[in-house]
């Protein structure tokens, strides 16, 4: 469990108090010990690390891919209709 929170602290500063950020690393932690395979030569320390960087950057880029999806304007538009609506 330290490794998550020595990865975030490295790769993802910005998100240290998000834990969220922090549960997706445990996730990858976890994906980790599933599959960790002896054979292919690594060790689990540097296998893991690659499994918990993974797991936060692609919630990460799907978080970034929602956000990008909803513009100013709409917001904008939104926020008017219901202020049109409440005035009524």
């Amino acid at each position: 469990m330290s490794l998550v929170h020595y990865i975030v602290h490295k790769h993802f500063p910005q998100y240290i108090t998000n834990q969220d950020v922090i549960q997706n690393g445990y996730i990858g932690l976890i994906k980790a010990v599933d599959s960790f395979d002896e054979s292919m030569g690594n060790t689990f320390s540097t296998y893991a690390a690659r499994c918990i960087f993974n797991e936060i950057a692609i919630d990460l880029r799907r978080q970034n891919k929602y956000a990008k999806d909803i513009s100013f304007e709409d917001t904008c538009n939104t926020i008017q209709t219901i202020m049109d609506a409440v005035m009524m």
